[in-house]
């Protein structure tokens, strides 16, 4: 492909992404992005994470638009400018909130999904980029990326998977009518390797929280496995670009720690709670620790 249309190139894993992109001189990259300035923001944001490159300015076209709205917000000359012109299509943007309903999620993460869909068959056919989570597969433990995750019902009230469950089955079944798709599952993506990280990201914000409280929770086991955000977004660059559509690919590491070791390192300053004890307190200080109670109760109390 030549030319790539990119969304979400704001968020987090979208920064470097798009980095991985514009590294391919023979590549011109289109972002849709909401707001008031979209190219300067994109500017600005790569910039705070030494990403940027004043070599990439000319090989980026940034389209205002809003991913919630009929159409994906486009104007109709930009529509039709893009359905010409358009190679591949990378959706990467979400609206991630696990404590949100689906319906309340709907419009940008299914619809979104839709709308770049028929993108891809007007004008000619594109290739489509669908980035999910591991999440889809509700922790079956025997599923690999051929697991059929029809039958792998998801809690509407748990509207973020949800949500990507359907277009999950939304890029599947456009695959069965002839477009070339493929489906990219994100484990848990964590800072780069210079150690830049995303602060809106739930783990992040449980080891400010407990730094704030001076707290941390004792003897409760929780495995998380990390990949580096660069190193995801140069993997979904390469496939994206080598014409490798029709597959899906589990981006994540089968290689835990245990927050428990992460908390032995600061124990010194904080105060060992129980599960019950941490929650109630970090409840009462919800104003001062980002508000993040629902999300981390949720989390914790299911794994």
């Amino acid at each position: 492909p030549k030319h790539i249309l990119l969304t979400g190139a704001t968020g987090f894993v979208g920064q470097y992404l798009l980095r991985s992109l514009l590294a391919q001189p023979h590549l011109q990259v289109h972002c849709l992005v909401r707001g008031n300035s979209p190219k300067q923001r994109i500017i600005a944001k790569m910039k705070g994470k030494a990403l940027w490159q004043e070599s990439f300015n000319d090989r980026l076209h940034v389209y205002s638009s809003d991913l919630a709205q009929p159409s994906l917000g486009l104007s109709k000359h930009d529509a039709l400018a893009l359905a010409q012109t358009i190679d591949t299509v990378i959706h990467n943007a979400t609206h991630m909130n696990h404590s949100a309903p689906y319906q309340f999620l709907k419009p940008t993460n299914v619809d979104a999904t839709q709308a770049l869909l028929e993108l891809c068959t007007q004008q000619k056919l594109k290739q489509f980029h669908f980035i999910s989570t591991i999440d889809v597969l509700n922790n079956a433990c025997s599923a690999d990326e051929a697991t059929d995750i029809f039958a792998l019902a998801h809690d509407p009230s748990n509207g973020y998977v949800a949500s990507k469950w359907v277009g999950e089955m939304m890029t599947l079944n456009a695959r069965h009518f002839g477009v070339p798709t493929t489906i990219h599952r994100l484990g848990l993506v964590s800072s780069d390797k210079y150690g830049y990280f995303e602060p809106n990201q739930w783990l992040i914000k449980l080891l400010y929280s407990c730094q704030h409280m001076g707290a941390y929770i004792q003897d409760h086991s929780v495995d998380v496995a990390l990949t580096y955000v660069d190193e995801t977004a140069n993997t979904i660059a390469g496939l994206a670009t080598r014409n490798l559509a029709g597959g899906t690919y589990h981006l994540c590491t089968s290689k835990q720690f245990n927050m428990m070791d992460v908390f032995k390192h600061h124990t010194s300053q904080m105060t060992p709670l129980s599960l019950e004890q941490w929650l109630a307190q970090i409840t009462q200080n919800d104003d001062t620790t980002n508000g993040i109670t629902s999300l981390i109760t949720d989390l914790l109390q299911m794994s």
